[in-house]
């Protein structure tokens, strides 16, 4: 019967979106009465660093002036949609962080190549909106975090034209050394002089800076600072593994980045970009950070996307419970305070639902598998909606569909037009849209504290269809169930003790506890208490 009511909302969506006669009616959204099917129970406060990120490409997200880039203010007037601050509501999503992506002063679309770090672009507003941000974020429990981008500048900031004339003519600067050069070409390159080369690994147009210089690191204390004390609490650390050419001279560097922050600040949230292999990924944890990044578990080939698609070998449901607990082991032995950052894709891959097959089923059933992980997973804006795009880097930023007309505008060298998802507005009240099932799985999170922080342990059920494990946390236990039968079969197993606390069902049914055993639907995702 839902199968058969979603088809009916569906048409009815697509009716309504291409018979309209006008702007206004052509944003309606359909009605949907059909009853939210969430047994919400009590949320549990913790002042932690394990939360639910939200990835935001600012000039894509909500234009708050009418210019069509989106902005700051278009941040702060969305929050609502983000996080409310009000448990007893249920159509926010409920995240508790955001993660900017660069807003400092730069001459690309994306701001990877800065030109002033104590100054927001005037594209994306003031710096007054964005310390209004940071004090809206901290009534509604959100640690908000910024971009850094320490490897690089822009080739046209001060510091490199100053730094590059120095070197160039001979002259004294106190920027000369803030750069790498060489009298030889090398590459990663380019030549600004007669036997006189820059280090620009990404491009001519980033050149790279040189952390062996003490007053450029004396600067980096300094922005650290600036930002904090607008009201950031904490970084995503951009190219992270490519300060230096070696493992263990980037470690070194981001251990004293790190300790500086920890001494000076306190609990200052870090999460690094290592795109690079687990061996890699473990490494990292030894400098400090917060968080590294799961390029293993994430990507268009990591192993979320591979067990919603595959189902077989290694991303089987069976052999991806044991690398969950095996892999925050490891981790931890790195760092006993490390935190797992878990994504499906983000702003460098091809958007989540294309990765998926276009299959909402399976993006439903990946979002819940990933927001029950460990640690703190992060969501890219629009993948809780079905948003898809993917070649060039602006089809994979494009502008957030929060209605039929009324968006910000696409950056400007975008070529994708391909979307087949509803926006929020037509997804907000269905509750058998891709973006309820975020709002259920966050929810089903928040609730159960043991989710993302417990100690885990494997539950051999004897199904291999099945992710399951016991999780205990101070004091309590649960079990988190996740049954991803491509069959669409129910799962019946030994648990004794088991009480259901609260569940997610993709489609129709609903877990059973009969004595000690449970049966738990397809697709379907279901917390037991354990006594």
């Amino acid at each position: 019967m839902k199968k058969f009511l979603s088809l009916i909302l569906s048409l009815i969506a697509c009716f309504m979106l291409f018979s309209c006669d006008d702007e206004e009616s052509s944003s309606t959204p359909p009605v949907v009465d059909d009853g939210d099917p969430y047994e919400y129970k009590e949320v549990v406060h913790v002042d932690d660093n394990n939360r639910v990120f939200y990835e935001i490409f600012v000039g894509a997200f909500a234009d708050s002036n009418g210019d069509g880039t989106g902005d700051l203010r278009g941040v702060i007037n969305k929050l609502d949609y983000l996080n409310d601050g009000n448990d007893d509501t249920h159509d926010d999503l409920g995240i508790t962080g955001i993660w900017l992506m660069p807003i400092c002063p730069s001459p690309t679309y994306h701001k990877y190549d800065v030109t002033d770090y104590y100054a927001i672009d005037p594209a994306y507003g003031t710096m007054a909106d964005f310390e209004e941000l940071a004090k809206e974020c901290k009534k509604r429990d959100i640690k908000l975090i910024v971009d850094l981008v320490l490897n690089h500048t822009s080739s046209q900031h001060p510091w490199f034209i100053e730094s590059k004339g120095a070197n160039m003519y001979g002259t004294s600067s106190p920027y000369k050394d803030w750069y790498v050069y060489s009298n030889q070409k090398i590459n990663g390159y380019h030549q600004i002089g007669t036997n006189l080369y820059y280090e620009g690994v990404f491009w001519s147009g980033m050149p790279d800076l040189n952390m062996n210089s003490a007053s450029l690191r004396e600067e980096v204390k300094k922005i650290a600072d600036f930002w904090i004390e607008k009201g950031a609490e904490g970084f995503r650390l951009d190219a992270a593994k490519h300060v230096y050419g070696t493992i263990d001279k980037n470690i070194e560097f981001w251990k004293w980045f790190n300790d500086y922050l920890q001494e000076k600040h306190g609990d200052i949230y870090t999460v690094a970009e290592i795109w690079s292999s687990g061996g890699e990924i473990k490494m990292y944890y030894d400098a400090g950070f917060t968080s590294v990044f799961n390029y293993v578990a994430g990507n268009t080939t990591g192993k979320i996307v591979a067990l919603l698609n595959s189902g077989a070998g290694i991303s089987s449901p069976e052999n991806f419970s044991k690398w969950v607990v095996e892999w925050n082991k490891d981790i931890k032995s790195h760092n006993a305070n490390a935190v797992d950052s878990p994504f499906i894709t983000n702003h460098d891959n091809d958007r989540a639902f294309g990765a998926l097959r276009r299959n909402f089923d399976n993006a439903k059933m990946a979002a819940l598998v990933y927001l029950t992980m460990p640690g703190s997973p992060f969501i890219y804006y629009g993948e809780e909606i079905g948003m898809l795009g993917s070649g060039i880097d602006e089809n994979k930023r494009l502008a957030m569909l929060w209605s039929t007309s009324g968006n910000c505008k696409n950056p400007a060298n975008a070529d994708w037009m391909d979307q087949i998802c509803d926006p929020v507005n037509f997804q907000v009240g269905d509750y058998e849209s891709l973006l309820h099932v975020y709002r259920m799985a966050i929810r089903l999170r928040a609730e159960n504290p043991e989710i993302g922080r417990g100690e885990m342990q494997v539950i051999n059920t004897g199904i291999s269809d099945v992710c399951a494990w016991k999780i205990t946390y101070n004091g309590k236990s649960i079990a988190l169930v996740h049954n991803l039968s491509f069959l669409q079969e129910d799962a019946t197993f030994t648990l004794p003790g088991a009480t259901l606390n609260n569940y997610v069902s993709v489609l129709d049914g609903k877990p059973i506890v009969n004595g000690d055993q449970v049966t738990v639907p397809g697709y379907c995702t279901a917390v037991f208490a354990l006594n």
